[in-house]
């Protein structure tokens, strides 16, 4: 039985695609023993990953930037491993983005084939919170900074039509991020209780983040809001959106371009 230990160890978005050269794996080795690998600095989403048949063990990595510390040597010399990826294999085409979807590029950058089946699964073996069934998430704030943002002008308007539709909302994120006026305060929980939460609630709205690409795991219904300005030419947005045939994803150059009542007509269609 082959020992194999991959992919990217980070970040929460790269974890989830992930799962695609996990397919990869599995489908050209059936029988190996696949060690997934997450950067201490997210194990609060270990638990999403449990109880998937692609996972047979996982790995937390301490270093990331400094990796591999003399910890992650000292694992690596105990364990032997037939097929290692490098958990911070840097990408190989830096226009991408124009050419391939997203998990496709992680196979391609590690060097293996993608699958034909680009769907991401994650295991719902947990059960989800009540008081949220009334409930809109957002999680308008990504971690690449204020250009893939929902403007906070725009999240609030989008907030304010949620609450004059009868519904509640809660935000997703952490605590550093700017608070909107939503029925539930943003709690800056662990990365699994945000997306039970998600889970939770009728549907998320969200801009180009890793919660999206997780929610797509579950096939739950999201809204993105995306903008094509942060690349030095425009991509098809069919190439950065996870598959998941309960989303709605809406683009222009800028998100605040987007005209508001094409965005209050997305979300009476999500209902």
């Amino acid at each position: 039985m082959k020992k194999i230990i991959g992919f990217n160890q980070g970040q929460i978005g790269d974890l989830a695609i992930n799962m695609i050269p996990c397919k990869s794996i599995k489908n050209m080795f059936p029988d190996c023993h696949l060690i997934f690998s997450i950067n201490k600095k997210y194990s609060s989403a270990v638990p999403i990953f449990y109880h998937n048949p692609l996972i047979d063990e996982i790995k937390i990595w301490d270093g990331y930037d400094n990796w591999p510390t003399e910890e992650d040597k000292k694992w690596i010399n105990e364990n032997k491993i037939d097929i290692f990826f490098n958990p911070m294999q840097p990408v190989r085409d830096n226009e991408w983005f124009l050419k391939r979807h997203h998990t496709e590029e992680v196979c391609l950058m590690h060097g293996i084939s993608p699958p034909n089946d680009l769907q991401i699964k994650f295991n719902k073996y947990f059960d989800t919170f009540e008081k949220y069934k009334n409930c809109v998430a957002i999680s308008p704030f990504t971690s690449a900074g204020s250009q893939r943002d929902i403007p906070y002008e725009i999240a609030e308007k989008i907030v304010n039509y949620i609450h004059s539709l009868g519904l509640e909302t809660i935000q997703l994120g952490i605590q550093s991020h700017p608070q909107l006026p939503t029925t539930y305060k943003i709690s800056g929980g662990t990365i699994f209780e945000d997306v039970k939460i998600a889970l939770s609630c009728k549907f998320l709205i969200t801009a180009d983040t890793g919660i999206n690409y997780l929610m797509s795991g579950y096939e739950h219904k999201v809204f993105g809001l995306y903008c094509y300005s942060c690349y030095p030419k425009r991509p098809p947005i069919k190439n950065r959106i996870p598959w998941n045939k309960n989303a709605i994803y809406l683009e222009d150059k800028n998100i605040i371009d987007i005209p508001l009542d094409l965005i209050y007509n997305t979300i009476v269609k999500l209902l």
